[in-house]
């Protein structure tokens, strides 16, 4: 499948790593974007996270630890909006988005959605959470009346594969993407 991988939200680079190491080989290159200075601040639709929250990394040490792991990436820091235009002529095969926030997994969602190949996986972190209904909440809107509706992957996670709608996409979804399943653990992993 044609394009590159993106994950926006990076914290640590634990999903990072994971998700780099399957690149290995593919000739895709792993966009990992993030303000690395935590959240911006919430808005109404979120009930749990405080401006700053996951402060705690650097862009210096996900860049060190993906490449401790000879994973291609590139590193773009930032919020969102200034970040994604640089990759407006990108395609992804895999967008992974775990922002937890209402505006930015909307923003995130109105970028990467359109760039995502046809039968491309995009996988939610905070749907399931109860300490980010705001994601949930912009999942909701921006689904509505598309054909695709994500469904539950794993604990919190949820996804869509591009142009699909069916009861095989969980399963198609973590074929292909085993790294799901890790997360819990790959959360914990920090690159200092």
């Amino acid at each position: 499948m044609p394009g590159d991988v993106i994950e926006c939200g990076s914290y640590r680079g634990g999903s990072g790593g994971l998700i780099g190491q399957c690149l290995l080989g593919s000739g895709k290159t792993l966009h990992v974007c993030d303000s690395f200075i935590g959240l911006p601040p919430p808005g109404d639709k979120d009930n749990f996270h405080r401006t700053g929250d996951f402060n705690e990394t650097s862009s210096h040490a996900v860049a060190s630890g993906l490449a401790a792991l000879a994973v291609p990436y590139q590193v773009h820091v930032g919020f969102f909006q200034h970040t994604l235009p640089s990759l407006e002529h990108t395609t992804f095969s895999l967008v992974h988005i775990d922002v937890d926030l209402y505006d930015s997994v909307l923003e995130c969602l109105r970028f990467t959605y359109p760039r995502l190949a046809a039968g491309g996986a995009l996988v939610l972190d905070d749907l399931g959470s109860p300490t980010c209904l705001g994601a949930k909440a912009a999942a909701d809107e921006f689904f509505q009346g598309k054909v695709e509706s994500p469904v539950r992957l794993a604990n919190t996670a949820h996804g869509i594969l591009k142009g699909r709608n069916d009861s095989g996409v969980p399963s198609a979804i973590q074929r292909h993407a085993g790294w799901l399943f890790a997360s819990a653990r790959a959360r914990q992993l920090a690159f200092a």
